[in-house]
């Protein structure tokens, strides 16, 4: 029996509401898989919080197939502690020497993940598919050797995520020396590549960037995809002007966000439209910002929202006001297929095919966001329009099953040539 090993950092109890973000790229890839060998496994890492007794994980592969289907076996393994850094060598210069001193690579520091990965691999993958750098870094620790072939998932650029986050407030007098991480993200991303028989990032954008490094001739394009909506009749507006800012709040890029959303960009809107509402949706949320954006008046704040068709059909603008972040938005690509108006920040839209005026609007400051919001909200024909505009990009460059068959060459040729 042909086999692949699929490795991920992300987990979901109940994979029926596995819809953000990482969950979209992940089984894009266990899809394509499923169409190139006759069995799957999929190794995820938890949090040590969540039960993982055979009966319970049982039960989130029932949900697992239940959301995405059969011909997966699932696996999940406990994370590592979280390192302290209880002094200023530990949180600066030892990660500095070591990946796996630092976070998030030091949840997988551990002699038990380690073990989980070298058991999966004892069941003879023919191949291992890691889902960006900690999965890669944590397979070259358990498989130093060339066999069995990796295909490296860099839907994320690892080390600019970490340099934008660092340039991006807060800042505080140490906050500098957090640059001294990146020889070691960079050194294991240049591993990765080199070994992989082929890596796959979501955006032209991405590509050019590390196409001179090693392996970089390897690299190829995989854009994120989600089923979009049934094209349907126009939508219609809702009654009251509605901003929708919607993804994984437990992510701290979109937990970002929507901080900067309620706090400086939302107070602009407000004033010049009082009866507007700011809807902030998705599960993740720390407690206590999402108690501080629901005390801001005019704010709403949902947790997960199961029905999106609801949810988008009351919305009337949608926000994505990100500054740091690598990869593309899969919400965006969402939004376009509902046809809705977009704003969001240069990285926000990054990498991207929607385009400047045609398809969204792209703001950057706090000042200009409100005003694209403003304008927006009050333009029901401009809306309709860029909504238009931006369904029909998404029908062309992000439609899923296409990118799915695509993908699935994409592995055969890979493991074919190398």
């Amino acid at each position: 029996m042909r086999r692949a090993l699929y490795l991920s950092s992300v987990f979901e109890p109940d994979f029926t509401l596995a819809v953000g973000g990482n969950f979209w790229r992940m089984r894009l890839f266990l899809d394509a898989l499923r169409r190139c060998f006759d069995a799957v496994d999929v190794l995820c890492f938890a949090s040590p919080k969540h039960d993982l007794a055979p009966a319970s994980i049982a039960a989130v592969q029932a949900s697992m197939h239940a959301a995405w289907g059969e011909g997966l076996t699932l696996s999940v393994a406990p994370r590592a502690p979280e390192p302290a850094y209880a002094t200023a060598w530990e949180a600066y210069g030892a990660p500095a020497l070591d990946l796996f001193q630092q976070m998030p690579y030091a949840l997988l520091a551990g002699a038990a993940q380690l073990e989980a990965v070298r058991a999966a691999l004892a069941r003879r993958p023919a191949c291992v598919v890691a889902r960006r750098l900690p999965m890669a870094a944590l397979f070259e620790r358990a498989a130093p050797s060339a066999r069995p072939p990796l295909l490296f998932d860099v839907d994320d650029i690892e080390h600019l995520v970490l340099a934008r986050s660092i340039a991006a407030p807060p800042h505080w007098p140490s906050k500098c020396l957090q640059y001294l991480r990146l020889p070691a993200v960079v050194g294991a991303e240049v591993r990765g590549l080199r070994r992989a028989a082929a890596s796959f990032v979501c955006s032209e954008l991405d590509r050019r960037r590390l196409a001179r490094w090693p392996g970089g001739e390897r690299v190829q394009v995989v854009s994120n995809a989600v089923p979009l909506a049934a094209a349907t009749s126009p939508p219609s507006d809702p009654q009251a002007p509605t901003l929708l800012l919607l993804g994984n709040l437990g992510y701290a890029p979109n937990a970002a966000a929507a901080e900067r959303l309620v706090a400086g960009i939302w107070p602009r809107v407000r004033a010049r439209l009082p009866h507007a509402t700011l809807v902030i949706a998705g599960n993740g949320a720390d407690p206590q910002c999402a108690r501080a954006w629901a005390q801001v008046r005019g704010v709403e704040v949902t947790g997960f929202v199961a029905d999106l068709d609801a949810l988008y059909a009351r919305s009337t603008v949608v926000c994505c006001p990100l500054t740091v972040g690598g990869g593309t938005r899969v919400k965006l690509i969402e939004a376009a297929g509902y046809g809705k108006a977009m704003v969001a920040t240069a990285i926000g839209a990054e990498g991207l095919a929607f385009r400047d005026g045609h398809d969204i609007v792209i703001a950057d400051d706090d000042a200009a966001f409100a005003d694209a919001c403003v304008a927006l909200l009050g333009d029901a024909g401009r809306r309709a329009r860029l909504g238009r505009t931006a369904r029909a990009t998404a029908e062309r460059e992000y439609d899923r099953e296409a990118i799915v068959a695509r993908l699935a060459g994409q592995i055969e040729h890979a493991l074919a040539t190398r």
